[in-house]
C-alpha cells in the first residue's frame, strides 16, 4: 500500500502535492544560487523540512488531523516563494548575466 491509496486520498490530494513541489522548488532554488550553489546546503534544507515534517510536526501537535501538515506546508512554501519571487524580480538569487556585447563591438 502507498501512500496514494486507500480511502483518505481525494483527487486534491496529488494538486497539493504538486503545488507543494514547485513552491518549494523556488525557495530552495533561491537557496542553492544564494549560498554560492551549494548543493549540500540545499540538501540540508530539503532534508531539515522533511525530518520535521516526518517527526517533530506530529510530536508538535499531536491533536491535529494528519493532513494539517501538508496544508501548513503547502501555505508556508508558497508564501515564501510568492515573496522571494517578488523580492529577486523573478531570479531567486541567480547573478545576472554580463552582457557580452553585440558582435559588431567586439570585431571593432
Amino acid at each position: 500500500m502507498t501512500e496514494w491509496d486507500g480511502p483518505h486520498v481525494t483527487w486534491t490530494t496529488p494538486l497539493e502535492f504538486i503545488a507543494t513541489t514547485i513552491a518549494f522548488s523556488s525557495v530552495m532554488t533561491w537557496v542553492f544560487n544564494r549560498t554560492g550553489e551549494s548543493l549540500p546546503l540545499a540538501m540540508l534544507l530539503h532534508c531539515g523540512v522533511n525530518n520535521y515534517f516526518s517527526l517533530a510536526w506530529f510530536d508538535l501537535f499531536p491533536s491535529l488531523p494528519d493532513g494539517y501538515a501538508a496544508h501548513a506546508f503547502l501555505l508556508s512554501s508558497t508564501a515564501r516563494a510568492v515573496v522571494l519571487l517578488i523580492a529577486t524580480r523573478g531570479r531567486l538569487g541567480c547573478p545576472p548575466v554580463r552582457d557580452a556585447g553585440t558582435l559588431s563591438d567586439r570585431t571593432a
